[in-house]
């Protein structure tokens, strides 16, 4: 880790949702400790929360989920880069709100989906109402990162002249571990990113090889739709992206942010939390 982002770590705050009993609640992430623990929350941290007052959850024991909600609208962004094709215009896509899923959760593929390539991005999460935002301004409206796998199926791609099922299945959107929020922008604009199937590694590369910036997506995609709180925007893959064969475990770390796992399970897994 830079020193700049070492130094900037005891800021950092980290918001989880995870599942208990009665439904997913909300929690700051407290690695202080050895064994570090989740404390809940009253509210949604996108609207402001506080601790509920209630013990400490190790965070070993506990189930994360996907820590944005069904409410969310997720974009991906492709081809964004390094030596990657730049088109005149950043190539977009949506991926359905039912795609999310948690750390530690399977990757469902469908019958006829496969093989399916997995992809370690950066995600940015949206804090506040924002319409035409100029570039120089979008910093004010970033909410906190996370990790995101935007798992695609390269045989539906083909098939499909749209990505909807393609990259929009039940489960291809795994985010996580937790939102991290106080990151500045110039740091989130430099951070490492890897991702392993298996023990493997195939993608090693860094946010600050970008073709398209953060503040150009935001910006760009404000121009056309209304970003809401908790929307997130996936900002694109480096090269060594590929296809995962079924019970394939995706390890995704970016610097600062934490890990992302999940493995690729066939379809006879009928349920995932989201």
């Amino acid at each position: 880790m830079p020193k700049a982002l070492s130094q900037l770590s005891r800021s950092l705050r980290r918001y989880a949702r995870f599942q208990t009993d009665i439904g997913p609640r909300n929690a700051l992430v407290d690695l202080s400790t050895p064994d570090p623990v989740l404390v809940p929350l009253d509210g949604d941290p996108l609207a402001g929360a506080s601790p509920s007052g209630e013990p400490p959850i190790a965070l070993a024991e506990a189930t994360l989920l996907a820590p944005v909600d069904r409410g969310a609208t997720i974009i991906g962004i492709g081809d964004n880069y390094g030596s990657q094709a730049a088109w005149s215009e950043p190539l977009h896509f949506l991926k359905a709100t039912s795609s999310l899923t948690g750390t530690g959760h399977a990757v469902i593929v469908p019958r006829g989906a496969a093989p399916v390539c997995v992809e370690g991005e950066l995600a940015v999460v949206i804090g506040a109402e924002t319409r035409n935002i100029d570039a120089a301004a979008v910093e004010s409206v970033i909410f906190g990162y996370t990790i995101a796998n935007d798992v695609g199926s390269r045989s539906w791609q083909a098939a499909d002249p749209q990505w909807t099922r393609a990259k929009g299945a039940d489960t291809f959107c795994p985010l996580g571990p937790w939102i991290t929020t106080g990151l500045p922008l110039r740091e989130a604009a430099s951070l490492s990113l890897r991702t392993w199937f298996d023990d493997e590694i195939r993608q090693d590369g860094s946010t600050s090889d970008l073709i398209r910036s953060v503040p150009q997506l935001v910006s760009w995609l404000s121009g056309f739709m209304t970003l809401m709180p908790g929307d997130v925007i996936l900002t694109g893959t480096p090269s060594g992206a590929g296809e995962a064969p079924i019970g394939t475990s995706v390890r995704i770390a970016i610097e600062g942010l934490g890990e992302l796992t999940n493995t690729i399970s066939a379809s006879s897994v009928v349920s995932h939390s989201c």
